[in-house]
């Protein structure tokens, strides 16, 4: 016989529901500093890995390689939130401060004091 939760139990809050990774123990264990550790130090290479090759090809680089840095910003920042590189930053950013999903991207970059993936993997270059 399994063991089953009450039917009023609260069901709990998790980061990817079909993995079922739960999100409140993990973030009363770990601060934002080691947070940003562990992604710096295993998600983002998986996200990097071969950026020397594919990294110029993105909406970001094309935009700026045709109108140059001398564009709109806002076009720009929206080009860079675009990219589904960015969007794995940007959800984890949002993630670890808890907040929403339509809270505004520049929050994420300024309060945590991170710079979009894309500038750490054009270093790569």
């Amino acid at each position: 016989m399994a063991h089953e939760p009450p039917k009023n139990a609260p069901k709990p809050t998790t980061l990817f529901s079909s993995q079922g990774v739960t999100v409140r123990p993990l973030l009363k264990c770990l601060t934002v500093v080691s947070l940003f550790r562990l992604f710096d130090s295993l998600i983002l290479p998986i996200l990097t890995y071969g950026c020397q090759i594919w990294l110029l090809e993105t909406n970001f680089f094309k935009s700026v390689r045709q109108s140059g840095l001398k564009s709109d910003p806002r076009k720009l920042i929206t080009k860079l939130s675009s990219d589904p590189l960015e969007n794995t930053h940007i959800k984890f950013l949002k993630w670890t401060l808890g907040l929403t999903s339509k809270a505004t991207n520049l929050v994420c970059w300024g309060d945590t004091g991170r710079f979009p993936l894309a500038i750490k993997a054009s270093n790569q270059i």
